[in-house]
């Protein structure tokens, strides 16, 4: 996993791809994509920018888990890997739950299966950790 981050690193700076990642982001990660995850929740896509970057909002429905329905600010950016492959990640700050939730995946065309890692901050206790997979399916 690693080294693909490198590999995409490496083409953003030695192969000004830097237009490329724009393209994915036209491409895929759209403007008011909206993707939906097995549990429910939903990444909407509020702006594409030309380095990949990109910011929106995510709604968490999963259940059994507190913070469902609230629309929380999202920030993330995307990386070109290989022809029609692109790193994304992106990161959730679930303020009223004391959580960051980080997802990493590689998206082709319309579905971005992630691994993600949360971190829970509960008030007088050390942090918890909790890891897991979601796949995004774009919606709309």
């Amino acid at each position: 996993m690693i080294a693909r981050i490198l590999f995409a690193l490496a083409l953003l700076f030695v192969c000004d791809t830097i237009v490329v990642a724009g393209v994915a982001a036209d491409w895929w990660l759209t403007a008011s994509s909206v993707w939906k995850n097995q549990r429910g929740s939903f990444l909407n896509v509020k702006q594409v920018n030309d380095d990949g970057s990109f910011s929106g909002t995510y709604i968490n429905n999963a259940p059994n888990t507190r913070c469902r329905g609230i629309p929380y600010p999202t920030t993330g950016q995307t990386f070109p890997v290989y022809p029609s492959v692109y790193f994304v990640t992106f990161t959730v700050n679930f303020t009223n739950c004391s959580t960051t939730t980080v997802w990493k995946g590689y998206m082709t065309y319309e579905h971005l299966p992630t691994d993600w890692h949360l971190v829970y901050s509960p008030p007088g206790q050390p942090p918890q950790s909790e890891d897991g997979h979601d796949k995004f399916t774009r919606i709309r």
